[in-house]
């Protein structure tokens, strides 16, 4: 008897595991669960999303994460460059060769990355109203990147710039505290005569 039992329980498990598997293989067989049409939908939804701008923080970071990898990236290369030039002995004009290819190709990552704080602080300061050096009339404030040859501020003008942002947002945060301690107690008082008045008119 238990040995039926047992027959009877070894068929139904397997009988229930097919049925499981052929469901399984039913779903993956509908239209909606094919490989080749998820990668499809995939496909058309990072396009589409591809195509909305990133808001300006996030997009910074991005660029700043990709230049910096970038920069990781090269110290990696030449660390084993230098490696394998230890290891072949290589004579000191070869190895004074790759330390300028090093910070020529490092530079250019820098200045790139000098460059995308320049054009964010300079966005920012537009946006809250602050004058950026005029290239024209305040010459030593402006230098060119010795490697792209492009025009930026100086180090000492962009942190001038910044200190002259956190001014004027110190300023509007106290303005908005003043306005929001106004609020409160405009809002307080309305609430002592509404009780007032229906105190007195009890």
């Amino acid at each position: 008897m238990a040995a039926e039992l047992h027959v009877i329980v070894a068929e139904d498990q397997q009988l229930n595991e097919e049925q499981v598997i052929s469901r399984v293989r039913g779903w993956l067989n509908i239209p909606l669960f094919r490989s080749d049409r998820i990668l499809t939908a995939l496909r058309r939804c990072y396009q589409t999303f591809q195509g909305f701008p990133l808001p300006e923080a996030i997009e910074f970071r991005l660029k700043l994460r990709r230049l910096q990898r970038e920069k990781t990236r090269l110290y990696e290369l030449y660390a084993r460059g230098h490696e394998e030039y230890r290891r072949l002995d290589a004579d000191d004009e070869e190895i004074k060769q790759l330390n300028y290819e090093e910070r020529y190709n490092v530079g250019i990552v820098d200045e790139q990355i000098y460059q995308i704080h320049f054009q964010r602080i300079t966005a920012q300061a537009e946006r809250l109203s602050i004058s950026i050096p005029d290239h024209q009339q305040s010459r030593e404030h402006w230098e060119v990147a010795p490697l792209t040859g492009r025009w930026r501020l100086r180090r000492g003008a962009l942190q001038d710039l910044l200190a002259a942002m956190r001014e004027v947002k110190k300023e509007r945060q106290q303005a908005m505290q003043a306005k929001l301690i106004w609020v409160t107690a405009v809002t307080g008082t309305l609430g002592v005569l509404t009780a007032l008045v229906s105190v007195l008119n009890r």
